[in-house]
């Protein structure tokens, strides 16, 4: 392919590229032509085994965008696939947002915990918190434990105070555009509001049912209550409802026991919590690291081990079996 104003990229390869021939494209399992400014707008950079041609300057905006996602890079070297495609793909077709008004990695704090954020935009009074959902990466549904932590999670955080949106991965990637015209009409309404607490849009409330509204009348002809166990002399009847009542006792005990065992019970992980320098790291309750790669791959790393210190987690498990359970497999780099 001549140079004609067109590159060629893969779905979450980070370069572009001049020919089919180029080396760096010899295991790709798609490849797409896209025009170099799109490229450059993305974030992409000239690969250096085909060198294409860099092209002209972007315009201003699009320039402020790619110095951001730069940085963003710089400061998160493991960024995964997904977060990297809205910075680049779905937050620049935003209307009106600046990248100064975004923010990676952000801890709210609850009553409860501190969470991370995967982006934070912070317009004015307007406060959105950008989720993407990671799961939708290794193809695997998420369990009715899964579920209920992150509805907990954005019900904490939008009663912080911010506006809860969230994504899947797949998502984000084949449908940048529809995206960016959602996150715009989300930031639209939380830049008009001028009171309230925003709440977490893709988690519906739970409605319970009112309760009746009229009176019931008792019934005035209805006969004494009878005994229980007829014709048996009143001490034995006495004796027989002291044994209902123990039973009905151990029970309860019983279902109060479980219920105190399952909440006191350790979480198989927890979200990673900030450490110094801005980074984020694993509580020693939870000390294995789970982090994503560019390639969608889940892979955890135990202390000591040979990235352990350098890698920025994604999840923190408590031992291996939760990590592999979760579908992390182990670093292969020792």
């Amino acid at each position: 392919m001549g140079w004609s104003g067109a590159v060629l990229r893969t779905r979450t390869g980070m370069r572009y590229h001049a020919n089919r021939e180029c080396e760096g494209l010899a295991e790709a399992a798609a490849v797409f032509e896209v025009d170099y400014r799109d490229a450059l707008a993305d974030g992409l950079t000239p690969c250096q085994v085909c060198r294409p041609p860099a092209g002209d300057p972007v315009d201003p905006r699009a320039q402020a965008w790619r110095v951001a996602y730069q940085r963003w890079v710089n400061d998160n070297p493991t960024m995964p696939t997904g977060e990297r495609w809205l910075a680049t793909r779905v937050l620049p077709q935003v209307p009106g947002l600046s990248p100064d008004e975004v923010h990676t990695q952000v801890p709210v704090a609850t009553p409860d915990m501190s969470y991370v954020v995967d982006d934070a935009i912070r317009s004015g009074e307007a406060r959105l918190a950008i989720e993407v959902d990671g799961r939708i990466k290794s193809g695997s549904a998420p369990t009715a434990d899964e579920i209920a932590a992150a509805s907990r999670r954005e019900h904490a955080i939008a009663a912080a105070g911010w506006t809860v949106v969230r994504f899947p991965n797949a998502r984000v990637g084949d449908d940048p555009d529809g995206c960016a015209a959602e996150l715009g009409q989300f930031l639209a309404r939380a830049r008009d509001s001028s009171s309230g607490t925003p709440r977490a849009e893709t988690l519906p409330e739970l409605t319970l049912p009112a309760p009746p509204t009229g009176r019931v009348a008792p019934a005035q002809s209805d006969p004494m209550p009878q005994p229980l166990v007829a014709g048996l002399p009143s001490g034995e009847s006495r004796g027989r409802g002291w044994l209902v009542v123990a039973v009905i006792a151990v029970i309860v005990l019983g279902v109060g026991l479980v219920v105190w065992l399952a909440s006191s019970r350790v979480p198989a992980s927890v979200e990673p919590v900030p450490i110094a320098g801005g980074l984020f790291g694993c509580p020693t309750t939870h000390p294995i690291k789970g982090n994503v790669n560019d390639s969608g791959e889940r892979i955890y790393h135990v202390p000591g081990s040979r990235f352990y210190d350098t890698v920025g987690p994604e999840r923190c498990f408590l031992d291996e079996a939760a990590a592999e359970s979760d579908g992390y497999r182990a670093s292969r780099a020792g």
